[in-house]
Formats: structure tokens, sequence, C-alpha cells
């Protein structure tokens, strides 16, 4: 007798949406005062989460070189987050920071279209 493992709500809202499940990937990353590319493009990312867990602001772009003048100011505490519903291919692209302090913490969540074998 074999087994039938239900699939979660979630699971199936991902199939209807997507064509298939996602996956998540989080990490910390410190930027500086010089340019750090915080995401890669990546064409499969449905979804992008960037986190200000400093105590200073920092500019992102989509274009280097993001500077503290030009780029999407992020203020101290704060986050930002792109989807592919509202923001279309935008939330693919490369994404660069820079910070006002060296060192200021940032979380940086993607999620993605998990692939298929």
């Amino acid at each position: 007798m074999t087994s039938f493992r239900r699939s979660s709500a979630i699971e199936e809202l991902d199939v209807a949406r997507f064509g298939g499940p996602t996956s998540m990937i989080e990490v910390d990353v410190l930027v500086g005062v010089t340019e750090t590319e915080l995401v890669k493009p990546n064409p499969d990312r449905l979804m992008l989460i960037v986190a200000n867990n400093g105590t200073s602001g920092i500019n992102l772009s989509t274009t280097s070189p993001v500077t503290l003048t030009r780029g999407l100011p992020l203020g101290e505490g704060s986050l930002i987050v792109f989807s592919a519903f509202d923001d279309g291919v935008f939330v693919g692209r490369r994404l660069y920071a820079i910070a006002q302090a060296a060192a200021t913490p940032i979380t940086v969540i993607e999620v993605e279209r998990a692939h298929r074998l």
C-alpha cells in the first residue's frame, strides 16, 4: 500500500500562481561605504526583501555605481519588498548597495520558483 502525501495549501497556491513550487534563500550581508552586490540577476526570482538592520541609511540600485546620492534610499531599521506581481522584471535584476557607515547589517531574502528536474 502506498501512502499519499497531501499538498499543503501553500504548495497548491505556488503551483497555481507560478507553475511549480518555490524556494527561499536568506542571507545576512555587511554593506560598507563601497559598493556591494547584494544579489545577482535571477529571472526565476519572484520576491526580494531587503531589510536594513543597521543604524545608518543605505542606497540601492540596479546599476553600478550606486552612491549615497544616487539610487533608492533605504533608511535605518526599514525594509523594502520587490514582487514580480507589483514590480515586473525589476525583481529579477542585479541589486547593488552602499551604506553611510561601514559594516551596516542587511538581511536579504529571495523567493524563487524552484527548478524542475
